[in-house]
């Protein structure tokens, strides 16, 4: 009886340290793998990996407009009236009698607002959209006004005020444009003559007087074309 105790308490022994070394071998698989799942990357396909309040949100299609470009701006030619009658706020008729506005023999391309060639030219690498002369009825004569309207763009007005200056005439800031005027005395004894600029928003009006130098001429085209 004592040799089959001593084997079975042989076998227990045995059969305990086995059992023990299985049970840590299982608990340190347990342990690797519970340290692979919170360092392995979660499955990005998992619906329960992603939170829903990370989910990326529907896009809007109530977009705010977008500002108009600087291209878009006023066109100049949208302020030039359609005829001459149009670039005044009152008719001149009485105060300049007996001038009369675009008189027959005044064909349009043999006068300018300008008799300065360099203005002359500045006007010509721009678009004329109206020449209005006060004349006398029948004939040519040392009495007469000249305007011409003029889109240029802002740059060339820029430098159209530039070159006036360059040339003498006395250029300054008026009805939020720039103007530049001049006078002379005529060599043959016929009077005076001179000339009165407005430049404004790339649009010029350019006038050529002599022996009218009529009071609030242009200050009145200004007011008709600008407001």
């Amino acid at each position: 009886m004592a040799s089959d105790n001593g084997a079975a308490g042989g076998r227990r022994s045995r059969t305990i340290p086995i059992l023990i070394s299985v049970a840590s071998v299982l608990a340190v698989a347990s342990a690797v793998m519970v340290a692979l799942l919170l360092v392995a990357p979660a499955d990005a396909s998992d619906p329960v990996a992603v939170p829903s309040s990370a989910a990326t949100p529907e896009p809007t299609t109530d977009a705010a407009p977008s500002e108009p470009s600087p291209s878009a701006a006023t066109d100049p030619r949208a302020l030039v009236p359609d005829t001459c009658e149009g670039i005044y706020t009152r008719d001149w008729a009485t105060e300049l009698d007996p001038l009369v506005l675009n008189p027959a023999w005044a064909a349009p391309e043999g006068l300018r607002g300008s008799k300065d060639p360099v203005l002359t030219g500045l006007l010509d690498r721009g678009t004329t959209e109206l020449i209005c002369t006060w004349g006398f009825p029948t004939h040519p004569g040392h009495f007469g006004i000249t305007t011409e309207i003029a889109t240029v763009g802002e740059a060339l007005a820029e430098e159209s005020v530039v070159a006036a200056a360059g040339q003498g005439y006395d250029c300054y800031d008026e009805l939020t444009g720039t103007r530049c005027i001049i006078q002379w005395e005529h060599s043959e004894g016929d009077g005076r003559g001179g000339e009165s600029h407005f430049l404004r928003d790339g649009l010029w009006s350019a006038t050529s007087w002599v022996n009218v130098p009529a009071d609030g001429y242009t200050h009145d085209i200004v007011a008709a074309i600008w407001g």
